[in-house]
């Protein structure tokens, strides 16, 4: 496949579709494990045994999308499902009957270079910051348009600031390669590569401009650079192999590498990092994870995926916005970053000195007041710490998992009252200082001529 899709990489897992088959699949040795493990046959889902040496696909019960025959009805109320088909085989004989012979591939497990992702306001939302704290965490972005800016900042001329440029103009490319700003990055990329004084074409600086106010007005809405990366997700593929080897599922107990609030990628990463999963609807979908390395019992099987998680068998996947693992992609966030250290240099804007002969800062900067702020911040809500880092914005919690996601029940009335509430709701919880009745009602009446209806407030 990488011959056909002349790549230089080797893919690492693909996205297949078939009818009735639809997931995402490892690229494993799973023969050299069965052989290694002594392995001659496996039992498949309808009990049929099968030589594993003749097996080109080892897939789960959950990409098998063919449980759809209602046969009756479960204590619980809901349905209960048979198989459309009696066997692997006669599936496979209905495909060779209706001509399909060849397997879809929808995408594959590309290497991830990428060090900075777009946020959203619903990650902003879902975790416990205050307005300094999203200031410092704007500052990555900040850094590197002012760092982008600075071959036309400064009095001498010093071209290998030019390298900042090209590296902003190519990270909003990689993230927008099919669209208008991908475009005009593309075509900035191109004339600074032709001749790096191409920098000051009238041309060519107005696009650099329209490119950094679209992401300044982007900043606004929340959406800003943070050290992050997208990889897909699957579970421990040890225990799956090990599951599929066992001669008794019934009696099989789990034996895989990873514990609880375990990850592993390869070796890649490693540490502490954020699993979120958009979109994010609440709190709860973000959790703190450790990358764990693995050099055991049968680590050659998977130590060259290394831009896929592995996730250990639990509920953590509930928690991510019901990650399924037939292909989604989560969003590892890391913690490296310190937070506490943060000196914001790219607000130019408020580089200068009180004037105000009345004000307590006479004579100051107000940068370096905007530092001390932060500095003070910090000093305040994590009095005990020298690191700050994302996962102490991490709001602990259970796993919320929607009982009637894909599911018959009906739907609940979602309307703009409904949100002007919730969203009142959601800040009254979020408060550390109670907000009062009187308060919230003003705020509502407000809020009442956008959504052209009343409210009534309830002790």
């Amino acid at each position: 496949m990488e011959r056909f899709l002349q790549v230089d990489y080797t893919i690492t897992g693909y996205q297949l579709r078939l009818p009735a088959i639809k997931g995402f699949f490892p690229c494993v040795d799973f023969h050299g494990y069965f052989r290694k493990h002594n392995v001659k046959r496996i039992q498949d889902i309808f009990g049929t045994w099968h030589d594993t040496d003749k097996i080109d696909i080892l897939t789960t019960e959950s990409t098998f999308k063919a449980k759809l025959q209602v046969v009756g009805e479960k204590p619980d109320g809901s349905e209960e499902k048979a198989w459309l088909f009696p066997s692997i085989a006669a599936y496979q004989s209905k495909l060779i009957e209706y001509g399909y012979d060849a397997i879809g591939i929808s995408n594959i497990a590309k290497p991830v270079h990428e060090q900075y992702r777009k946020s959203s306001y619903q990650l902003l939302l879902a975790l416990d910051l205050q307005a300094r704290d999203v200031v410092c965490l704007s500052h990555v972005q900040g850094d590197l348009i002012y760092r982008a800016l600075s071959i036309f900042r400064k009095e001498e001329l010093d071209w290998k600031d030019i390298r900042y440029l090209q590296a902003f103009l190519h990270l909003v490319y990689r993230e927008n390669p099919d669209n208008g700003i991908g475009k005009q990055c593309s075509d900035a990329i191109h004339a600074l590569h032709l001749n790096k004084k191409l920098a000051f074409d009238r041309k060519v600086r107005q696009t650099i401009k329209e490119v950094i106010d679209h992401k300044i007005d982007e900043m606004g809405l929340g959406k800003f650079y943070v050290e992050a990366k997208y990889l897909y997700v699957t579970q421990d593929i040890l225990a799956f192999l090990s599951y599929a080897a066992a001669a008794d599922h019934h009696t099989w107990e789990y034996t895989g590498f990873l514990s609880a609030k375990q990850s592993y990628c390869g070796g890649a990463i490693l540490g502490q990092n954020l699993f979120a999963r958009n979109p994010i609807m609440s709190f709860s979908e973000i959790t703190r994870i450790t990358f764990v390395d693995y050099e055991g019992e049968d680590a050659e099987f998977i130590r060259h995926i290394d831009n896929i998680v592995q996730l250990p068998l639990g509920t953590e996947p509930d928690r991510l916005g019901g990650a399924d693992r037939d292909g989604d992609e989560l969003l590892v966030l890391s913690t490296g970053l310190n937070l506490a250290e943060t000196q914001i240099e790219y607000l130019q804007q408020y580089n200068f000195k009180v004037n105000d002969e009345k004000s307590e800062h006479h004579g100051e900067n107000r940068l370096d007041l905007l530092n001390e702020n932060i500095q003070q911040h910090f000093a305040e809500r994590f009095p005990v710490q020298a690191k700050v880092s994302l996962a102490d914005y991490v709001i602990d919690s259970l796993v919320q998992v929607n009982d009637a996601d894909k599911s018959t029940a009906p739907s609940q009335e979602w309307n703009k009252a409904n949100v002007i509430i919730l969203l009142f709701a959601l800040k009254i919880k979020r408060e550390k200082s109670p907000i009062s009745i009187r308060q919230l009602k003003i705020s509502l009446t407000q809020k009442k001529d956008y959504c052209n209806t009343s409210f009534q407030l309830r002790s």
